[in-house]
């Protein structure tokens, strides 16, 4: 009894020092650890927007300007534009960094950019008002939602050609693929549903009916939940991969569309493109933690691979707002109230 006594004496003391270093962390802390701390300007209406994996360059895509800016992570500043086909809108970074794939509403093609140089390679046709992008895991294909077409083009990377057209519900818009590769998720905005389709066989295998105006899609980084924000009704669905069924709703901001997962997985981060602020959320619990102000009409979203730092192209201020997030590594002890009090009961 004696020695369990010391221990829990030395554990609060440990947890004290902690606390005063700023490593430990309590539920009214919460809020001050989101916060805009710098704002770059780009082109004209940015809408998608990309991280490369090292975390040292950032990709916006300027629908207006048919060009995409390259910021410096470093700098916070535009250090080269390319240009591309007409109204770019969505950008992915392939997983090795070497190639930046852009979707051209206005061409119905994809431009590929060689990221050692920053020039356009190839461009690919696809189905009509290309939207979202996503590439696989292994780097072997792209996926390319087609708002008009109603379809998702699957584009062979070694070949950069469509291999495969899969049918799914009305004007897709967010795409994902899982970890593993084997599924990509795909949300139908005017269908109200998520296309579950096998990367195998190009087909869809399941339909996930959420709530209506089913925007952005993104995967948690174990592959066992799919978040799914739903403009019209101002919430994201969390869906189970493994039943493909929803199973929480969350209330975010008014209008959300692009969402991403923070790499630990801890955090969802959504743009509310008519509150003017990303919605945080926690995944532990599927409950809103944050709001973060950012620029006018925010819409892409993305987060460095580090988890410390979010970017948001803000469409209406034509810039992008950059979120620091008080980001901890994995040794370090994060608690709060309600877990520190568990550790004696």
């Amino acid at each position: 009894m004696k020695k369990q006594r010391i221990y829990y004496i030395f554990l609060i003391f440990i947890i004290f020092c902690l606390f005063s270093a700023g490593f430990v962390t309590a539920s009214s802390n919460i809020k001050s650890s989101y916060q805009a701390k710098a704002t770059v300007s780009v082109g004209n209406s940015p809408y998608g927007v990309a991280v490369n994996p090292n975390g040292t360059k950032v990709y916006v895509a300027n629908y207006n300007s048919n060009n995409i800016s390259v910021i410096d992570t470093g700098k916070n500043t535009v250090i080269e534009t390319v240009n591309v086909g007409n109204n770019p809108l969505g950008v992915v970074v392939s997983p090795n960094g070497s190639k930046v794939y852009v979707t051209n509403f206005g061409n119905s093609n994809v431009s590929v950019i060689d990221t050692a140089n920053n020039k356009v390679i190839t461009t690919v046709n696809v189905g009509s008002g290309p939207w979202g992008i996503a590439v696989s895991p292994d780097e072997t294909k792209a996926y390319v939602t087609n708002w008009n077409s109603n379809t998702v083009s699957v584009i062979s990377i070694s070949t950069n050609q469509v291999i495969a057209t899969v049918n799914v519900g009305n004007n897709p818009y967010g795409i994902a693929v899982t970890p593993d590769g084997t599924k990509v998720y795909v949300a139908n905005c005017n269908s109200n549903n998520v296309s579950v389709i096998d990367t195998k066989t190009s087909t869809v295998t399941a339909v996930v009916n959420v709530e209506s105006g089913s925007w952005g899609v993104a995967v948690s980084p174990n592959g066992r939940n799919i978040y799914v924000t739903n403009t019209y009704n101002n919430t994201v669905s969390v869906i189970d991969t493994t039943k493909n069924i929803v199973t929480s709703m969350v209330n975010v901001g008014k209008d959300p569309l692009g969402v991403v997962v923070s790499p630990n997985g801890r955090n969802i981060y959504v743009t509310s493109i008519y509150n003017n602020s990303v919605s945080v959320i926690n995944t532990a619990t599927n409950t809103l933690e944050a709001t973060v102000p950012v620029g006018y009409n925010p819409f892409g979203i993305a987060v460095s691979p580090n988890g410390s730092k979010v970017y948001v192209s803000n469409l209406g201020s034509s810039s992008v707002s950059i979120i620091k997030v008080r980001a901890y590594p994995k040794s370090y002890l994060i608690l709060n109230h309600q877990e520190f009090s568990g550790l004696f009961s």
